[in-house]
């Protein structure tokens, strides 16, 4: 679907600037840019994410945007709002203080790594049980505030980088390693994607390294749909046994 079929079905607001201050810029990926915002209709500060012209609210990435609004958990950052102004899309969602688990990962000792990701399996089983899978867990869509509480981001949203998950380079690498098998095949997901790619991201917080990432996204593909994934009792045989099993 093109994404000016797609406007037709997203909430047209040309005039979001009346309602939302854009503050700052957080950061940017390949799919969006996302800014500190406020809110003045709820009074609140919120994360703006603009959504890369090519992109846009298709009709189901939307149906999935509204699916994951309706998830209310304390690990999972909530969806606010979504709109149009005629040229691009937006996401409105709950702005979290802390650093990315990308950024926090150097800092984090076995216990509490152990523990992040504890919660993560948390927020997406919850998820799960509302019918929703994320499809993109990974180190950068987790958030650590300061109290050592993990949040989950982007649910409803993943589909929004489908289209490049195998073809680009430097962070679309990062995401092609957190991938379970039936995604790097091409087949259906479900509730267990989302648990092979939390325990990916334990093994590099645990090991250092990545389980599965070669020199390009087919070398990493390959290794991940042949199983051939690193052993962590080899990689960290200091770990306790009910851990590495």
């Amino acid at each position: 679907m093109t994404i000016v079929a797609a406007h037709a079905q997203t909430p047209l607001r040309a005039d979001w600037r009346c309602r939302y201050e854009v503050l700052a810029r957080i950061g940017s990926g390949g799919t969006a840019e996302v800014f500190e915002a406020w809110d003045r209709e709820y009074r609140r500060p919120v994360a703006l994410k603009v959504v890369d012209e090519r992109r846009g609210l298709t009709a189901r990435v939307l149906r999935e945007v509204q699916a994951s609004a309706a998830l209310n958990y304390p690990g999972i950052v909530r969806l606010y709002d979504w709109f149009t102004d005629g040229r691009r899309s937006y996401i409105v969602s709950e702005l979290v203080e802390g650093r990315s688990l990308a950024a926090a990962a150097d800092d984090l000792d076995d216990a509490a790594a152990v523990e992040i990701v504890a919660q993560v399996l948390e927020a997406v089983a919850h998820a799960h049980g509302q019918g929703v899978v994320h499809r993109d867990i990974k180190p950068q869509n987790v958030m650590v505030r300061a109290d050592g509480r993990a949040m989950v981001m982007d649910f409803g949203i993943a589909r929004l980088a489908d289209t490049d998950t195998l073809t680009g380079e430097g962070d679309m690498l990062g995401t092609v390693a957190y991938m379970s098998p039936e995604q790097a095949a091409g087949h259906r997901v479900g509730p267990a994607t989302d648990v092979y790619s939390a325990a990916v991201v334990l093994f590099e917080l645990l090991a250092g390294v990545s389980p599965v990432r070669g020199n390009t996204p087919a070398e990493t593909i390959s290794t991940i749909v042949s199983g051939r994934a690193a052993s962590l009792a080899a990689a960290r045989p200091d770990l306790p046994t009910r851990v590495v099993d």
